[in-house]
C-alpha cells in the first residue's frame, strides 16, 4: 500500500515547524523546570545548613562558661606543673647537700673547723675555715683528695689569725664535686 500525501508543502513545512516549536519549547521548559529545581533544592541546603550554623551558635554560648572555666583550670595546672618542677629540682639537689656535707665532716681532721661553703657555679665548691696549724690543713686536704668525692682541690688562700691569744689559720680552698 502506499501511501500518498495530499497537503501542499507550505502546509507541511509549518507543521514540521509548529512540531520544532513545540519540541523546543518542551525541552527549554524541562531545562526551566530543572533549574528552578535546583535552585529551590539548594535554597533548602542553605537554609538548612543556617539553621545549622544558628544551633551551633546557641550551643557556644550556652558552653562559653564552661570554655572560660576550662581555660582557667589548665593555667592553673600550668602554674602546678611549674611549682612541681621547682620541688623536684629542690628536692633532687636537698640529697647533694647531704652527701656532700657527709663526705666533708669525714674528712675533717683534727684542729680544723668549717666556716662556709659556698657554691659558685655548678659542681665548684668554696670551702672556708680555721685551722690550728698548716699541718691540719694539709691533712683535710689529703682526706678530701682520698674521697674520690672532690677533685681538683686547691688552697686559694691561707693566712695567719689570732684566736683568744693562739695562732691559728684562716683558709679557703677550691675543688669540685663528683656528686
Amino acid at each position: 500500500m502506499t501511501n500518498i500525501n495530499l497537503m501542499p508543502p507550505v502546509l507541511l513545512a509549518k507543521k514540521k515547524i509548529q512540531w520544532r516549536n513545540i519540541l523546543v519549547i518542551v525541552i527549554l521548559s524541562a531545562f526551566v523546570i530543572l533549574i528552578g529545581f535546583l535552585w529551590s533544592n539548594q535554597l533548602l541546603e542553605v537554609k538548612k545548613k543556617e539553621e545549622k550554623l544558628e544551633g551551633l551558635k546557641a550551643d557556644i554560648v550556652k558552653l562559653q562558661p564552661y570554655l572560660t572555666e576550662i581555660k582557667a583550670i589548665e593555667v592553673e595546672i600550668e602554674e602546678l606543673r611549674k611549682r612541681i618542677a621547682i620541688i623536684t629540682q629542690l628536692d633532687k639537689d636537698r640529697f647533694i647537700w647531704a652527701k656532700l656535707f657527709d663526705h666533708m665532716t669525714n674528712c675533717l681532721a683534727q684542729g680544723v673547723w668549717l666556716e662556709s661553703l659556698t657554691n659558685p657555679s655548678g659542681k665548684d665548691l668554696q670551702i672556708t675555715g680555721k685551722a690550728m696549724d698548716n699541718f691540719s690543713v694539709a691533712n683535710y686536704m689529703l682526706k678530701l683528695m682520698e674521697s674520690q668525692v672532690f677533685t681538683n682541690i686547691t688552697i686559694a688562700n691561707i693566712n695567719n689569725i689570732m684566736i683568744d691569744k693562739y695562732p691559728a689559720r684562716s683558709f679557703q680552698l677550691s675543688c669540685t664535686h663528683n656528686i
